[in-house]
């Protein structure tokens, strides 16, 4: 069971693919060149840049590959008035002024599928102009769920990831599945067919509730741009714990959106990030400028054997990191083949021992492994399907 209104996971029978807006344009990694000097804050989210992206899905190949979601993260909503008088959600017509089911309606006719970002909390993440503590606005949906998903079914919404941001004791921490049943209950009164992100970071003992009430569940904090947290929230995501629930009939792990193409990490920690995630089976959202990615970056995005692995119905990886720095990713998959990742943790390039010259196709490669050409990259991967 995946959720109330989708009991047999027929919306997210696979891990989704597709874009998050928060990495490019949220303002926590930089702005792009061309970001909007007009609006508030440190921020360059706007329509012009989400039609923009729209189109480089569909250009660059990536709609046709898989990746259909094009998700908005936080800061559409308006910080200074955040409900009309009605107690409906507003969007930020500085940002977007042509609304929310103008972009709904624009992403379909591409044949994207539309997300949209709200917290279980009243206060948002972050911002300005706001009445809630340091200026953040009351852009929640806490109190408005069945009003909020009314208007998300509406605009046209397909994914909709509610954040945990602010969350605390006094604001439901502790009653996640509450706040996500009634979630569900909201979704099904509006008709909505609505794939549910829960983003409450592993923090809610997501195991025993999310399988049922949502889509997919972050099993961590949030991934940063960095190669220490890139494998250390692979590892954590690979336990047992939560290997066991998900999958095709229940739902996703989700170790949180990528970060592949980001200038701080080289393309070798770009390809075993996204190899990583592919073999957890968790959703691969990526976060980059769409727009300007490099075609090594868009090439990576579209290896088909990424998106074979990552939807096959098997398990998700388990890894074995040897003394001497060494990691060792292992999946058999539903046709009986196996695909191995193996991972060099060293800060240097290094010959690969013969005994983890594993049989196959080097998929990156696109040839037979051969046992002279041993070379792996610093922090670098060889992904071998046998």
């Amino acid at each position: 069971m995946s959720t109330l209104y989708d009991p047999e996971n027929l919306l997210a029978p696979v891990p989704p693919l597709g874009w998050n807006s928060y990495n490019a344009f949220g303002g926590m990694h930089g702005l792009p060149a061309d970001t909007n000097p007009l609006l508030p804050g440190d921020v360059a989210l706007e329509e012009r840049l989400i039609l923009e992206t729209a189109d480089a899905l569909v250009s660059s190949g990536l709609r046709d590959a898989g990746y259909v979601y094009l998700n908005i993260d936080d800061r559409w909503q308006d910080p200074r008035t955040p409900r009309d008088a009605e107690g409906r959600l507003r969007h930020d017509e500085r940002r977007f002024p042509r609304g929310m089911a103008f972009i709904g309606e624009y992403l379909h006719e591409r044949g994207l599928k539309f997300g949209l970002y709200t917290v279980g909390n009243t206060i948002a993440c972050g911002g300005e102009e706001g009445d809630g503590p340091n200026g953040f606005p009351q852009t929640g949906s806490l109190g408005h769920e069945f009003a909020d998903a009314a208007s998300f079914v509406e605009w046209g919404v397909d994914f909709l990831k509610i954040d945990w941001c602010g969350v605390d004791e006094a604001c439901n921490r502790g009653n996640a599945p509450f706040v996500f049943e009634k979630w569900n209950r909201a979704i099904a009164e509006a008709g909505g067919q609505i794939v549910l992100s829960a983003s409450t970071w592993g923090e809610e003992n997501e195991a025993a509730w999310a399988p049922n009430l949502t889509h997919l569940w972050r099993t961590t904090a949030d991934v940063h741009a960095t190669w220490e947290s890139i494998i250390s929230i692979a590892r954590a995501t690979a336990a047992e714990s939560w290997a066991a629930v998900a999958g095709p009939a229940t739902g996703w792990n989700d170790p949180d959106m990528m970060h592949v193409g980001h200038p701080d990490l080289t393309l070798s920690e770009s390809r075993t990030h996204l190899v990583l995630w592919s073999m957890l089976s968790a959703p691969l959202l990526h976060g980059n400028d769409v727009r300007t990615m490099s075609a090594e970056i868009r090439d990576l995005l579209l290896t088909p054997e990424i998106r074979l692995i990552n939807a096959d119905r098997s398990a998700p990886a388990r890894f074995e990191t040897r003394a001497d720095e060494w990691e060792i990713w292992s999946r058999p998959l539903a046709n009986g083949r196996v695909v191995r990742a193996v991972v060099n943790l060293a800060n240097e390039p290094r010959e690969l021992p013969i005994d983890l010259v594993f049989p196959g196709t080097d998929v990156f490669a696109q040839t037979h492994t051969d046992p002279d050409t041993r070379r792996v990259s610093a922090h670098g991967v060889r992904l071998t399907l046998g």
